[in-house]
């Protein structure tokens, strides 16, 4: 059994091990697009925490992936497997960390065969019983954090959503939800993720009108790094991938922002660095900074590496499994682009009301 305390493994080689676990759980081998997809997840988070290459990452991980498979004689001894890894990632990252391992464990099992309630239960295991480095009592019992949640604990919006239980049905549609969108849609953009994100902010909380967005996001997309303004039709086809029922779910909705955010990290610093500022005076205008807008910002620190301790590297844009369409607009300020239609009145109810990031 693999020392996952040794000098030569880290926190996200138990993230990547816990996305192979996944999608090996039934025998078969890893396909080229699931490489890639996981290449691309680890590659979210590898120069904030300062990590290895991502293939290195998942070089060491597929070993110790197949010596656990190998052991795991039941469904309950692989979820203990499991576990040891998410608490390894939990003990020295924190729940939002943990979160993007296994939402993107389900998403890349999912690109293969359908997802089981056995796959469901394994991953509700790491999330409710991985073991961090302390633990607070929440409403409905013992919550463990990372060591990085210390931070959001100083603060009591935030310490409280930490501390929300997550029952097996509310895991089960999750999950659920994030498998039915491997992939993003064939004319998936730049100016698409800057809508979202813009859209993402603005919604959260269920704090203002649905309304307002189109003009917010016309505003506001000035202020990122894009060949041209979204247009109507744009707005619209963002519009219907944030009104899915089950979007504005908090676990869903940051799990989308991280994919969004993947679309800039081929660009220069200075563009991601708008991005950030971007989104700063988007939350700042909103008034009161609620513990699910801070956390959005915190993603995208994160995300595009703009920690003090972060190795910022530039890093491929998603790769076909994810986008297939591709990139059409890789010159920003200088793209042709297309022309908009109407539907800018598309906005419509998100079919969750005030659920919006809770």
């Amino acid at each position: 059994m693999k020392d996952l305390g040794a000098p030569d493994w880290s926190a996200l080689s138990s993230a990547a091990t816990l996305m192979v676990l996944v999608a090996r759980r039934e025998g078969a081998p890893l396909s080229a697009d699931q490489r890639e997809r996981i290449l691309w997840e680890l590659r979210k988070y590898v120069p904030c925490y300062c990590e290895r290459p991502a293939e290195a990452l998942l070089a060491a991980a597929e070993p110790v992936a197949a010596e656990d498979l190998e052991r795991a004689t039941s469904l309950d001894a692989l979820g203990d497997a499991m576990i040891r890894h998410g608490s390894r990632l939990l003990r020295a990252r924190d729940r939002e960390t943990l979160r993007w391992a296994i939402a993107a464990s389900a998403r890349n099992a999912a690109m293969a065969r359908t997802l089981e309630s056995a796959d469901v239960s394994v991953l509700h295991h790491v999330w409710t019983r991985a073991r961090g480095q302390f633990a607070i009592d929440g409403d409905f019992g013992s919550v463990e954090l990372g060591g990085q949640d210390a931070m959001r604990a100083k603060n009591p919006a935030m310490l409280d959503a930490l501390l929300r239980a997550t029952t097996p049905l509310e895991t089960h549609q999750r999950l659920r939800f994030l498998a039915t969108d491997v992939t993003l849609p064939d004319d998936w953009s730049r100016r698409h993720a800057a809508a979202f994100l813009i859209g993402a902010a603005f919604l959260l909380d269920g704090q203002n009108r649905e309304a307002d967005l189109p003009a917010v996001v016309q505003a506001a997309c000035k202020r990122f790094p894009l060949d041209r303004p979204v247009d109507a039709m744009e707005q619209a086809i963002v519009a219907a991938w944030l009104q899915r029922p089950g979007m504005g779910d908090r676990f869903n909705l940051m799990t989308h922002v991280e994919d969004q955010l993947t679309l800039f990290v081929d660009r220069p610093r200075k563009e991601q660095d708008e991005i950030l500022h971007a989104l700063n005076a988007i939350v700042a205008n909103m008034g009161e900074a609620t513990a699910a807008r801070r956390e959005l910002i915190t993603i995208t620190m994160a995300v595009l590496a703009q920690g003090r301790s972060a190795q910022w590297a530039l890093r491929p844009a998603p790769p076909r499994c994810v986008l297939p369409g591709g990139l059409d607009d890789p010159s920003p300020k200088g793209g042709a682009g297309g022309t908009g239609g109407g539907g800018g009145k598309s906005w419509g109810r998100d079919g969750g009301g005030k659920s919006w990031g809770r």
